[in-house]
């Protein structure tokens, strides 16, 4: 009956903590699609011929990444393509256009690199999507939450293994014992089974699993307190 309790609970601590990191690992793969697609469109007033020298202007401002200058004939090319009627204008309506790509994603630091690139001398316009920002923060707010986790789950192992060697040298258990107090283990290989499954039929964002070490981390916290059930109640 006792190994049933142990398997079980072995069983449900393997499964919530391992859904955490497979939601963790999931949504940190989805920021990183996310800062791919982020870009911030930085128009050229259509007066001036020199969006090479406003590029590099641009290129100094801090928390600039990346830029990439779309000349406007380029970019009347590509959309006569979708838009046909702009051939009959007879004229080019767009700008000359530098893409940019930031450093840090941060709300603030985004709005204030938004106000550098609006000072730059020969800039008309700027503009980007606020709320792919906003999903980035929203979603490395719970990140924050979940690395803290990891490390109080971290915690929690440290002093187990003081505990355990305090109990052992206490009632001088033998070895036998201690490789019977394993008997959970069966119960976190089932969690880890049903944990791939459950993965698998989700709508996860990327379908990631659980990295190496999480997966030795979640071994070894689950036969710690697999021990830490058992080791009160000596054989």
């Amino acid at each position: 009956m006792k190994k049933i309790k142990t398997l079980i609970i072995c069983f449900i601590y393997t499964v919530l903590l391992g859904f955490v990191f497979i939601v963790y690992n999931n949504l940190e793969n989805y920021i990183s699609i996310l800062k791919n697609k982020f870009e911030i469109g930085v128009f050229i007033e259509k007066t001036r011929n020199d969006p090479e020298v406003i590029e590099e202007k641009i290129r100094t401002i801090d928390n600039v990444k990346q830029t990439k200058l779309s000349k406007k004939e380029d970019i009347l090319e590509i959309m006569t393509k979708f838009e046909k009627e702009i051939k009959i204008l007879g004229r080019n309506p767009f700008p000359d256009t530098v893409i940019v790509k930031p450093q840090d994603f941060d709300i603030k630091k985004i709005e204030i690199l938004c106000e550098n690139l609006k000072k730059t001398t020969g800039v008309e316009e700027v503009k980007y999507d606020k709320k792919i920002i906003d999903i980035i923060n929203g979603i490395n707010i719970f990140l924050k939450f979940n690395e803290n986790i990891f490390w109080i789950t971290f915690f929690i192992i440290f002093l187990s293994l003081i505990y355990i060697v305090f109990k052992i040298i206490k009632y001088k258990l033998n070895l036998i014992y201690i490789i019977e107090l394993f008997s959970g283990l069966s119960g976190i290989i089932v969690g880890i089974i049903c944990l791939k499954i459950l993965s698998s039929k989700l709508l996860l964002i990327s379908n990631i699993f659980i990295t190496g070490y999480q997966l030795i981390l979640l071994i070894i916290s689950g036969i710690f307190i697999n021990i830490i059930i058992n080791i009160n109640d000596p054989l």
